[in-house]
């Protein structure tokens, strides 16, 4: 804020700066870096979705359990029970959903590469160690 202020008035003259060259770095829907900032808002959706979503949900549940709505909630409930294997069976799998193009974004954000001078067998032995996993990873076992 203070190079925009003295860049409007005049203050740094002959150092390049004038309020052009102090907006050029705040405007940031230019092309190279519009991509860049499309990935990095589907990282932080991604994030955001697995830290707040749990918790929104079950709260929301548990307030419609207290509601008139309560036999909304109490078939979702045994729609859980009956549907709590699924993930261990592969999930369901929607075309739909595996095209939306945050997922490009996402992977593009996190540029991974094999090196192609390594053989493939060695290689296959260290994969669970080059990649990092977390309590939150994207990555499927």
């Amino acid at each position: 804020m203070k190079t925009i202020i003295a860049a409007y008035s005049g203050v740094l003259r002959g150092t390049g700066s004038n309020i052009l060259s102090a907006l050029q770095d705040l405007f940031w829907l230019l092309k190279f870096k519009a991509e860049k900032q499309l990935q990095i808002i589907s990282v932080l959706q991604w994030v955001l979705t697995f830290l707040i979503m749990g918790i929104a949900c079950t709260l929301i549940l548990m307030y419609i359990l207290c509601t008139d709505c309560w036999a909304i909630a109490a078939l979702y409930l045994a729609w859980l029970v009956f549907d709590w294997n699924t993930p261990k069976k592969g999930g369901r799998r929607s075309q739909w959903v595996r095209n939306w193009a945050i997922w490009r974004y996402f992977r593009d954000y996190f540029p991974i590469r094999l090196d192609p001078c390594i053989p493939f067998a060695q290689l296959l032995q260290w994969c669970g160690s080059l990649i990092v996993m977390g309590i939150a990873s994207p990555v499927a076992p």
